[in-house]
């Protein structure tokens, strides 16, 4: 028997749709998984999956929602559905942003976004998001 699946996912929505307003104006995106309207509003879709935070750092509330949301806009940069040029630091201003509006401290959510800057999180040379992996 053959199973698919991506390396690396921790998280994923169970059921819910979870709307979110980025910045991210003029530009429509439709996935199986969430789908970006061109007002901004991003839907994420019940079985979602995501990493959660990436580096030498762990997760909390705070940071669940935030890095759903940046997963997203990264896949989109790394397969060229978003102009990673364009986009990147408004993606990595808005995931410090909603890390605040969530309730972790300044010092914490400074540290994360020069994490994702320093990453180059998104960044398309870095190779595809979400490859999917059969076993055995």
């Amino acid at each position: 028997m053959k199973v698919r699946y991506i390396e690396g996912m921790k998280y994923w929505m169970p059921y819910d749709t979870l709307p979110v307003q980025t910045p991210i104006r003029g530009v429509k995106i439709v996935d199986r998984f969430f789908r970006l309207d061109e007002d901004g509003m991003l839907w994420i879709f019940a079985g979602f999956a995501w990493n959660g935070a990436s580096g030498p750092t762990f997760d909390t509330a705070s940071s669940m929602g935030p890095s759903a949301v940046h997963d997203i806009f990264c896949i989109c940069m790394r397969d060229g559905r978003l102009d990673y040029a364009v986009w990147q630091d408004i993606v990595n201003d808005f995931f410090r942003q909603q890390c605040l509006e969530d309730g972790m401290c300044v010092a914490r959510a400074n540290f994360w976004h020069w994490g994702v800057e320093v990453g180059d999180a998104g960044n398309p040379s870095q190779g595809p998001d979400r490859k999917i992996l059969e076993a055995p």
